[in-house]
């Protein structure tokens, strides 16, 4: 990727970033999320995606 790509790529970005809420998140939430794939599949992604 050049450096112009890069400036393009974080452009559209930051141009959105006010749509989305920022969390941190912590191992649990990540240990949680891995068990659904896990055990539901690709199923479970649109409902991972919204939380």
């Amino acid at each position: 990727m050049s450096v112009l790509q890069a400036h393009e790529v974080t452009d559209l970005f930051e141009s959105d970033s006010y749509q989305y809420t920022f969390i941190l998140t912590d191992c649990l939430i990540q240990k949680q999320a891995k068990s659904l794939v896990a055990n539901y599949g690709k199923e479970v992604l649109r409902t991972l995606d919204c939380i």
